[in-house]
């Protein structure tokens, strides 16, 4: 019965530990994702700081063609401007070129903000491209040692499954019966008891119970939560 009794104990500390396995394997995949969703984030802001640094490239050069252009027809304005033969086209030749020389200013000073804009993100880029790549590995390497953590946990539930087959295959099928029932209800069948205290509902047991549990030669149950208990004190324990 003492070896019956210790199976019980042995079966019901297992299940625990398949729990325990079953809750982390299924966080375990939630984990990576958040992980790989943040490398994923960071990867693309640092890939928006380069198509910026690209597109202001892009506009520094549509600027300098436009540039090129006013200058292109202010010097044919400035050829002809001594060929014309009114004074009206004349003025009207000189607010063209004025006009043009504007819009050249305005450009001018839109390529400077281009440039100090350039020259900022270039900046971000060096600082974040350090910082990016340090946080990926060190993402990745969160991210590798929770997959073998994953794995090992498959393989420990596996081993974890057998023995719990094994276990319940060597008690007799009344008492697993009993086991099976109670933890239905209780979510443990079992209850260890050191001291005087039943730990399932933490009930104070009387001192002929005890004595009676000591003796390991019966099933008994906890007459407050209905559950199988246990005599597990330590060696030389007393109970109050």
């Amino acid at each position: 019965m003492i070896d019956q009794l210790k199976q019980l104990l042995q079966l019901k500390d297992l299940e625990e530990e398949i729990g325990s396995s079953n809750d982390e394997i299924k966080e375990t995949p939630s984990k990576i994702d958040a992980l790989r969703s943040t490398i994923d984030r960071v990867k693309a802001d640092f890939e928006k700081l380069k198509q910026r640094e690209i597109s202001l490239k892009k506009d520094y050069k549509l600027k300098e063609i436009d540039i090129k252009t006013i200058e292109e027809h202010l010097g044919k304005l400035n050829g002809q401007l001594f060929s014309v033969k009114t004074n009206d086209e004349y003025r009207a030749m000189l607010k063209e070129i004025e006009g043009l020389k504007q819009k050249k200013k305005t450009i001018e000073d839109e390529m400077i903000t281009i440039m100090e804009e350039e020259e900022e993100v270039r900046g971000k880029i060096k600082q974040v491209e350090k910082e990016t790549l340090s946080a990926m590995g060190q993402h990745q390497d969160e991210i590798t040692a929770l997959e073998a953590r994953l794995a090992e946990l498959q393989l420990r539930l596996s081993a974890q499954c057998e023995e719990q087959v094994r276990l319940k295959d060597t008690l007799p099928r009344a008492s697993l019966k009993d086991y099976e029932r109670i933890k239905k209800a209780r979510k443990t069948g079992v209850s260890r008891v050191t001291g005087n205290t039943c730990e399932g509902c933490n009930a104070s047991l009387s001192h002929q119970i005890i004595n009676e549990l000591k003796k390991g030669d019966k099933i008994m149950f906890c007459d407050y939560c209905g559950r199988i208990v246990i005599w597990d004190g330590k060696p030389g324990s007393k109970p109050n």
